[in-house]
């Protein structure tokens, strides 16, 4: 049997043992930390617009070539299991998923898949969307997308890696701008994405990377993390090509509106490719160089004889033209050649920062693109900030979901535990020789969708009552809370001059001590009888127990709910409430109570009053409503009526105050069943409640006066 949490202080440490357990596994995949990133998801989204979007942090892979997260429009997908988080701590990996979290919701927001893929699908049709304008090479571009080869396939490639790594520079940067309070989170993600995608230009060098690798490899590093890989004392010719696309990619990056951000990019397209082609032709010029033979002057040759050498050389030989042509054509498609494979390497050492292609699900939002506009206006790309100062609060809220997480798996296992203790009760009903023969179902509800709608529907107005019903008996007890002089006593530590006329020699003042709530506890039980569906007798019944169990949860006053019928030979008990639970989701399981079938009520009021014989207060009050007679087979009636007296009986002589709540038209023969035959101190209290919507007020009063009492 398990153990059950009864106490603050065995919750408390039960807590820190399970906190201390959980693994990685357990908080990531959890359903609290999915909420968590949907909680967030929200605050940065649906204040700019309405959102419906989920998130899913799964398993998506683990090979290097796997997605890292990514977004179809609305919903947003995160992959559990990717390497590069394999070597991070728990709050290092916390910090990484909420910055890829933060960078989709970005896209979301900010990018226009429209337009994307509208310029994706131009360059398939060897074109561009939108067309740059004053730019000297798109002409030339055109036609090398144009010209079928593999080379123009390549250039193709190259274009989807350019347009996706622009989009996201701008994206890291423009959701900086709007969430500045998740910058730890983005700065960190991009701190750990640059550890892997980024290195220095003399790091390459010593690779002995080609220079088409090197080249790609610095726009990536530049565009998505604002890293120049060199410094201006470098002297590398690769240097001066990075240095004149540089104002185009920056241009490009800083462009808020999808539309031009999309034309500057199809301008920085179009330099990209013609540097490729310079560096074709210097590639050519070097391998030329390298295999033309250097030989040595003859020792004493004249400078004319030189001369003439270099002459003779460059004489035309005795060939045929059309050899000749041959000759330059070979050349030509050497060329070319060189270009092609120059154009494939670039193409396949492209760095892509998206693995998965987006589709359009939603449109840009307008408002945060004017809120990004306003704030970036920088000339240069800049690394995203570092806002290691944010990540105390994320460290608070990383403790917190642990501690949420544990919550839940310590109110599974004690749900587990009340269920056991539950079964327990019903020995209590089962020793009186008239319920032998009945066997109990005790059935703890689940919580249904349908419960946290019908939940969500009344809680509002019914909570709105409880608020009342509390802030009026706080007022009543106020005084005795905070505490006050207690006059005219015989003895104390202080002399009363108010008082000095009194003969009868009670001069003195004491203080009086604040008090506390009294110790109390409280059960609940409802008829749930096919007869309780008339009218809205199950539905006021419903409601009343929700009113009083809140009440007694905002004074802490331990506090449980049941209804009961039958079933056959069987007493259905509901367990709706449990003093002893921890999951929260009592407030639901109540509105999970439904009217059906007949009612054994002596047995379901046995089995509570032995319930709450067992909890540790001073003040007990078992409330039980009903609309009707005891009606199980054989137990009618007659049988009932002496069943639930007897019950009263035995409560009263363990302190416990019964009241009964008669519902309906039915209400005197209610009255029979508890009080007739009986004196007024060996009975049960009874509340002639024809006008149903009373029930509520008519619980809480009594509590009221009880607490008082007890004061």
């Amino acid at each position: 049997m398990k153990r059950l949490i009864k106490t603050q202080r065995e919750l408390q440490r039960a807590l820190n043992a399970k906190k201390s357990s959980l693994t990685d596994d357990d908080i990531f995949l959890s359903d609290a930390y999915s909420a968590m990133l949907l909680n967030m998801q929200h605050g940065v989204v649906s204040h700019l617009k309405e959102d419906n979007g989920k998130v899913f942090l799964k398993r998506l892979g683990s090979s290097a070539d796997a997605a890292i997260a990514f977004t179809d429009g609305k919903d947003t997908y995160l992959n559990y299991e990717h390497p590069r988080t394999s070597t991070l701590t728990r709050f290092e990996k916390h910090l990484y998923y909420m910055g890829e979290k933060l960078h989709e919701d970005g896209h979301r927001l900010l990018t226009d898949f429209d337009i994307m893929k509208e310029s994706q699908d131009a360059v398939e049709r060897n074109s561009l969307y939108p067309m740059p304008t004053g730019n000297p090479y798109v002409k030339e571009t055109l036609e090398a997308l144009a010209k079928g080869t593999k080379a123009s396939t390549n250039l193709k490639k190259i274009y989807h890696d350019i347009f996706n790594i622009i989009e996201d520079g701008y994206i890291n940067r423009a959701v900086t701008t709007l969430c500045p309070g998740y910058g730890a989170c983005l700065s960190y993600e991009v701190k750990v994405n640059s550890t892997f995608d980024c290195c220095s230009l003399s790091k390459m060098r010593e690779l002995e990377l080609p220079d088409h690798e090197i080249l790609s490899n610095l726009i990536f590093f530049y565009v998505v993390h604002g890293y120049e890989a060199y410094a201006e004392s470098d002297a590398d010719d690769i240097i001066k090509y990075m240095e004149e696309l540089k104002p185009y990619l920056c241009k490009a990056v800083y462009e808020s509106k999808p539309i031009k951000r999309a034309q500057y990019i199809n301008d920085a397209f179009c330099y990209i490719f013609q540097v490729i082609k310079e560096m074709a032709k210097e590639e050519k010029e070097k391998n030329k160089q390298a295999q033309e033979p250097q030989e040595e002057p003859e020792e004493g040759a004249s400078d004319n004889d030189k001369e003439n050498d270099g002459k003779e050389d460059n004489k035309p030989q005795n060939e045929p033209q059309s050899e000749s042509n041959d000759g330059e054509n070979e050349h030509v498609k050497s060329s070319e050649s060189e270009f092609e494979e120059l154009l494939g390497g670039f193409a396949g050492s492209m760095q892509s920062s998206e693995k998965t292609d987006h589709q359009n699900m939603e449109t840009p939002n307008s408002k945060a693109i004017e809120e990004v506009a306003e704030a970036m206006n920088n000339e240069n790309l800049s690394p995203v900030p570092d806002c290691s100062s944010d990540e105390a609060e994320m460290e608070r809220q990383m403790d917190a979901i642990s501690e949420n997480i544990a919550k839940e798996e310590i109110g599974k296992e004690q749900e587990q535990a009340i269920q056991e203790a539950n079964e327990q009760y019903a020995k209590a009903p089962q020793s009186v020789p008239i319920h032998h023969n009945v066997k109990a179902k005790i059935i703890r509800l689940s919580v249904s969708e349908q419960q946290k709608e019908k939940y969500d529907e009344l809680h509002g107005e019914l909570d709105i009552i409880v608020s009342r019903f509390v802030k009026e008996f706080e007022k009543e007890l106020k005084d005795l809370q905070l505490g006050d002089n207690l006059n005219g006593c015989f003895a104390g530590k202080r002399l009363d001059t108010n008082h000095l006329y009194r003969q009868d020699k009670r001069v003195f003042c004491q203080k009086r001590l604040p008090m506390d709530i009294p110790n109390m506890a409280i059960g609940i039980l409802l008829d749930d009888s096919g007869s309780m569906s008339n009218g809205n007798k199950i539905n006021v019944a419903i409601e009343s127990a929700y009113i009083t169990y809140q009440f007694c949860r905002r004074l802490n006053i331990p506090v449980f709910v049941y209804g009961h019928n039958t079933e056959g030979n069987y007493v259905r008990m509901y367990c709706a409430a449990d003093e002893l639970s921890i999951d929260g989701n009592d407030k639901y399981r109540i509105f999970g109570l439904t009217a059906e079938s007949t009612n054994r009520d002596g047995f379901a009021l046995r089995y509570c009053l032995d319930k709450l014989d067992k909890i540790p207060a001073k003040d007990k009050i078992m409330f039980v409503s009903s609309d009707g007679l005891p009606n199980h087979g054989t137990y009618g009636a007659f049988e009932g009526k002496a069943d639930c007296q007897d019950a009263v009986h035995s409560a009263i002589k363990k302190g416990i105050t019964t009241i009964t709540a008669g519902l309906g038209a039915d209400a005197p023969c209610i009255k029979r069943v508890y009080q007739e035959g009986r004196s007024k101190n060996d009975c049960a209290r009874f509340l002639d409640l024809t006008d149903i919507s009373k029930l509520p007020k008519a619980f809480i009063k009594i509590i009221k006066e009880k607490l008082m009492e007890a004061v």
